[in-house]
């Protein structure tokens, strides 16, 4: 064989490309060990990774199925997985696990590296991008600023078993698809953005912002009259494969019910627009008008029909609450779905990290951070769009635009910010090279001392510190990221798991059902997919404690039960569990029990001073401008807590709290005036102030005063956990004796706080 005849076949590299690859390679490298970082905890971040890992665990373990029925989910009724989830999540990182045998690791440990995994191959994907658009030089620097950027690091890196570190991969590889479709009028490409935009959602519920980012691309190209061949090419494909392919899925992500009615008409309107000018329907110059027209017939027709039709009247609903977001009243209470805001998105491209590590840059961190080159990167880009033209920047600007604008909707869609944002940063930086190295000290330098001149130095030392800081700022930033599951929860999972029967089923606020499910291995009432009922959870704990056996409690169900019946016949329930964090999220409680009409806050101290006075030391405990004072004698309280209000170091209010909170009941501390009512609680975790409309509730017995009346049973304590057996018939706890002075004295006997 003449291997000299068959090399002329093979690809010819130069040392450009060389040097290219290998920054690339190094690039990816980093990019997936910062985002490992976490990986040192042997364990899973945040709370949705321990469903998702628990959901794609059953599927390795039993012939790649799903339950039918998952009843660890809204126990004993159960939820169904494959109607409500994304499958790819639970697919895809069981296909790569045996595929590659494992990589000899357990699953767990495989899981655990996935997001880091796939947040590196977005790197890679994202160079290709950045070439495409923009020339090498900027795909290389665009994917250092997606390896690097906060914005995406935090849901792509080691523990974050979630939607997003597929959906990066899938984003990216939709637009680099559909602008290779655009730029090269090709089919294939489109196909390509389409089969991606499929994928991307069976994958995450945020797809909703892609087909409406490319819908509303599609109809500002015809509305300006820009129809061309490579946007039905682009397009098309995209919007029919993206929606038409998820319904070949045995099972699917259900999809907002806007997203097929936008994508079938903008379709159906682009098709016409071919047709008119394929066919020559109307005459070329009343062209223009066609698709605005259609688009007013269409709008006014909808208006119109929505006075009289559910239907139509859905829809424009449905339309309105995906553009702004809107959120129902329980989606208001959870804190990754609360709006954003500019802070959040200069801190999420920002730099600050990097100051634990390059403290003495601190000065030129600001302006060498991701955000700064970003808002240059949109001006150039509408600087080149005016000199070419090039209507597939005018796209890349309405994805930079649609992702900020989803920020302002939901802080956790930050992460939609790191790909634009790290394109238009690798522009900035390229463009600044590009402009340098045209300059005439540089172009007539032929020497290696010509070369070192006021151009090249102030450059070189740019580029270095921008690198450095931003690499730095990476590293900080991950490897401040660990699991939320303390060594608190451990001990409480640890509980559940190994000292309670195996069916027992486990109520708490739905926030760390999930934990409940995989580490304690018990099922619960609810938890934070949405499974299980979050108002009538409220509803009983905002309740008298006096109504716990009486018929007073309002759920929303068909069925009638009394507070008790409820969580004896329809849950079933067997364990009470409350934690340290829930009076913080008693506010959210009271906003879902009252179906949005009140808000009321637990106010929690921690103590900042004490003042002997006499035989008495008085401790103060504050909250921002609130104050409560203790007077103590020895270990017990000897007076009546004083509630103050301060504007700036003086106090202008003051009343009394003449009700504490303790585990023997609610003890009167006295009969001062004016007493603002309410309860104090002195805890383990802090002092809190209850106020009066929840200091005599199912919630306040059961996280202040070791549920006080109750028939339960404290089983387990921690200190920041407490979890309550159930008592049923027959069974009995230890009658608890009625408060003495000795009691009033001892009030620190809850938790050794002072």
């Amino acid at each position: 064989m003449d291997i000299k005849a068959l090399s002329k076949f093979a690809p010819k590299i130069d040392k450009k490309t060389v040097i290219y690859l290998l920054i690339l390679v190094l690039i990816t490298i980093s990019a997936f060990w910062v985002r490992s970082l976490p990986a040192r905890f042997g364990e899973l971040q945040a709370i949705d990774p321990f469903y998702l890992y628990r959901m794609s665990e059953y599927v390795l373990e039993n012939n790649w199925q799903l339950p039918e029925l998952d009843t660890m989910r809204h126990h004993p009724f159960g939820a169904t997985p494959a109607a409500n989830d994304p499958p790819v999540l639970y697919y895809l990182p069981v296909l790569v696990y045996v595929s590659f045998f494992g990589l000899g690791m357990s699953y767990l440990e495989f899981a655990i590296l996935f997001p880091a995994i796939m947040g590196a191959i977005a790197v890679i994907i994202m160079f290709f991008l950045g070439r495409e658009l923009f020339g090498a030089r900027a795909g290389l620097l665009s994917s250092f600023f997606l390896a690097v950027v906060p914005a995406f690091i935090t849901r792509t890196s080691a523990g974050f078993f979630e939607k997003e570190g597929i959906a990066g991969v899938f984003i990216l590889l939709t637009i680099y698809g559909f602008i290779l479709a655009y730029r090269r009028e090709s089919w294939k490409w489109g196909i390509l953005s389409g089969v991606s935009l499929a994928i991307l959602a069976e994958t995450w519920g945020g797809v909703q912002y892609f087909f409406l980012l490319f819908a509303g691309f599609t109809i500002f190209m015809l509305l300006i009259n820009k129809y061309s061949p490579r946007l039905l090419m682009s397009c098309l494909p995209t919007l029919v494969l993206g929606y038409g392919l998820t319904l070949l899925f045995p099972f699917h992500f259900q999809l907002h019910q806007i997203t097929p009615i936008v994508t079938i008409s903008v379709s159906a309107i682009l098709l016409i627009r071919y047709a008119i000018g394929r066919y020559g329907l109307v005459k070329k110059e009343y062209i223009p008008y066609t698709v605005p027209a259609i688009l007013a017939i269409a709008l006014l027709g909808l208006i119109i029909s929505s006075m009289f039709s559910d239907f139509t009247y859905n829809i424009m609903n449905s339309f309105i609450n995906v553009v702004t977001l809107s959120k129902g009243t329980a989606g208001q209470t959870v804190a990754e779905q609360m709006p954003g805001n500019w802070a959040n998105i200069m801190q999420s491209t920002g730099s600050q990290w990097a100051s634990g590590i390059l403290p003495q840059l601190n000065l030129v961190m600001p302006y060498l951070s991701i955000s700064i080159f970003m808002f240059i990167g949109m001006a150039i880009l509408a600087f080149k769009f005016y000199k070419r033209f090039d209507w597939i920047y005018i796209f890349v600007f309405f994805w930079m635009i649609s992702s900020i604008f989803g920020i302002f909707g939901m802080i956790r869609l930050l992460f939609l910010l790191g790909p634009p944002a790290a394109l238009l940063a690798g522009l900035t930086v390229s463009e600044i090279i590009k402009y340098a190295s045209r300059m005439p000290v540089w172009k007539k330098a032929k020497t290696l001392k010509e070369n070192i001149n006021y151009i090249s130095v102030p450059l070189t030392v740019l580029i270095v510190l921008l690198l450095s800081i931003n690499f730095a700022n990476a590293y900080s930033y991950s490897n401040s990221m660990g699991p939320s599951f303390n060594q608190y929860w451990k001990e409480a999972m640890d509980f559940l798991a190994t000292e309670t029967p195996e069916d027992s089923n486990i109520l708490s606020w739905w926030d760390f059902g999930y934990w409940f499910q995989t580490r304690g291995k018990r099922p619960s009432v609810s938890d934070g997919g949405g499974a299980g009922p979050r108002y009538d959870i409220a509803i009983w704990f905002m309740n008298d404690a006096k109504n716990w056996s009486d018929d007073t409690c309002d759920f929303n169900l068909k069925e009638h039960y009394t507070c008790e019946t409820w969580l004896r016949e329809r849950y079933h329930v067997d364990y009470i569990l409350m934690d340290y964090t829930l009076p913080g999220k008693y506010g959210a409680i009271s906003k879902i029990g009252s179906e949005g009409k009140q808000i009321i806050g637990m106010l929690q101290f921690q103590q900042t001073g004490l003042y002997p006075q006499g035989n008495k030391t008085v401790y103060e405990f504050k909250s921002g401008p609130y104050s409560i004072w203790l007077p103590f004698e020895g270990p017990g309280l000897s007076g009546t807590p004083m509630f103050l209000v301060s504007q700036g170091d003086q106090y202008v209010s003051r009343a009394y709290i003449n009700d504490v909170c303790t585990t023997s009941g609610i003890i009167k501390a006295g009969t001062e005036t004016p007493d603002i009512g309410g309860c104090v609680a002195i805890t383990n975790f802090g002092v809190f102030y209850i106020p009066q409309e929840a200091y005599k509730n199912v919630f306040t017995s059961l996280m202040f005063m070791d549920g006080y009346g109750f028939p339960v049973e404290k089983a387990f304590d921690n200190g920041a956990i407490r979890i309550y057996k159930l008592l049923y018939e027959g069974e009995e706890a230890e009658t608890a004796e009625e408060p003495t002075p000795e009691d009033f004295l001892n009030l620190t006997s809850f938790g050794q706080l002072l």
